[in-house]
């Protein structure tokens, strides 16, 4: 049996017959994650994760799904940050393999989620209902700008980083000019709900007695907001500036 979890172990999968002290041993991200909804790692390092979900009225099988998505997120091969002179196509492609795919992964795995949070809690805290009001608008804007980014905007800008000074028409600086005001716009909206979201959720903070599945959840908003106000900070910082720079080399 040891054989077994040892090869599981360093095979990436978590294997619920390891002891915490294992898992932490050859495993940091899934320890991390025990940690971060609570479980004190070196209270219960010689008890395998079964007993410790069984001792916490978690769900084994939950608490393993959660673990492995976010393994397969981690796991993903993550693109360095584009220099200067990296081309709008290597921008673009970094946003999307750094935030937008895994951001987009986290959001559907607490879309999933939320109903049977508030199955569970939404009598001890009534307060899930006004987060679940603001998410749900949330989640289709945030699905909406992504969508918009890698249909419309990214496109656009790849073309005129391909085209030359003659070739590149009006249409399309006139368009990633109306891009830019619309994802402005959308950035302040949605980062206003990330903000009214994290109040709501008392700031994600970890709740006595409340389920796996919440505090799976709240770790995922953590997760998910980190990554949003990142990917803002990249937009405004470097690429649209990137953009903005070849228009006027172009015009």
């Amino acid at each position: 049996m040891a054989n077994t979890t040892d090869s599981n172990q360093s095979s990436g999968s978590i294997c619920p017959d390891a002891t915490i002290s294992e898992i932490t041993n050859t495993n940091k991200q899934a320890a991390e994650l025990l940690a971060s909804i609570g479980l004190s790692l070196s209270k219960h390092e010689n008890e395998t994760l079964r007993t410790v979900c069984e001792k916490q009225q978690w769900s084994e099988v939950d608490v393993l799904e959660w673990m492995e998505s976010h393994r397969a997120i981690a796991t993903t091969r993550q693109i360095p940050v584009p220099g200067d002179g990296q081309s709008l196509e290597k921008l673009g492609r970094y946003m999307e393999r750094n935030f937008i795919k895994p951001s987009s992964t986290i959001l559907d795995e607490i879309d999933e989620n939320f109903p049977q949070v508030i199955q569970k809690h939404t009598a001890q805290y009534p307060w899930l209902k006004d987060i679940k009001k603001e998410f749900d608008p949330f989640k289709e804007t945030l699905r909406m700008y992504y969508s918009f980014q890698k249909k419309k905007f990214l496109p656009l800008a790849v073309r005129l980083n391909e085209g030359r000074k003659a070739n590149i028409s009006h249409s399309i600086v006139r368009n990633l000019r109306r891009s830019f005001s619309i994802l402005a716009k959308d950035r302040d909206r949605l980062q206003r709900s990330v903000n009214t979201i994290r109040r709501e959720g008392k700031q994600f903070q970890i709740i006595d007695n409340s389920c796996a599945i919440l505090r799976m959840q709240n770790k995922n908003f953590k997760i998910l907001f980190g990554k949003i106000e990142r990917q803002f900070e990249f937009e405004e910082e470097q690429l649209i500036p990137r953009i903005k720079k070849e228009i006027k080399a172009k015009e």
